[in-house]
């Protein structure tokens, strides 16, 4: 369920940086409902979600991807801005089109911002399922650590908590090594 969250974060967070960070429309009214929107606290949204999608795994997926889109959305953003002013000009002067800019110049620029932002988003995707299923889960790491917390079973919570954090530091190896081969013209130690 992380992942299917992480992924429509990804896919819908590129979608909106780009309104964003290429249009004045997305700069003053999209912006700002995005960070209404990460103001608002996931544990306390996350009971409205099992009201509203049921207590099934679209709930789940919906709060990971809650959690997990707002840094994808920042961080392309940053990467379409920061393109240096007169990488910019000179690109105007070349290209064609603006999609043309947009294509050869502004989005290979915000490649490896993009994967920073994953890199961030697939952690809090993972910590988003976990709030869902602990607010209602009958399965799940999430459930398992408040049954053993109802139990006192602090063997039980600690190897959910480990088990997790495993899988979190896998997802973000996994990440990193495909940032590694796709910004191959970064440096190394930034990626």
């Amino acid at each position: 369920m992380a992942n299917s969250g992480f992924a429509l974060a990804v896919a819908g967070g590129i979608v909106l940086a780009v309104i964003v960070a290429l249009t004045e429309f997305g700069r003053r009214a999209v912006m700002p409902l995005l960070v209404v929107a990460q103001i608002v606290p996931k544990i306390a949204v996350a009971p409205l979600f099992m009201l509203w999608f049921g207590l099934g795994d679209l709930s789940r997926v919906l709060i990971a991807f809650l959690v997990a889109f707002f840094p994808i959305v920042i961080n392309t953003v940053s990467g379409l801005s920061s393109v240096d002013h007169n990488v910019v000009l000179l690109g105007r002067a070349f290209a064609r089109s603006r999609w043309k800019f947009f294509l050869k110049i502004q989005l290979p620029h915000a490649v490896p911002y993009l994967f920073d932002g994953m890199k961030v988003s697939i952690t809090l995707a993972i910590i988003g399922v976990i709030v869902a299923e602990f607010v209602s889960s009958q399965r799940g790491l999430g459930y398992l650590i408040m049954f053993g917390n109802g139990r006192l079973d602090t063997e039980m919570m600690m190897t959910a908590i480990v088990v997790l954090s495993l899988m979190g530091l896998a997802l973000y190896g996994v990440i990193a090594l495909f940032a590694r081969m796709v910004v191959y013209w970064r440096n190394p130690n930034e990626v």
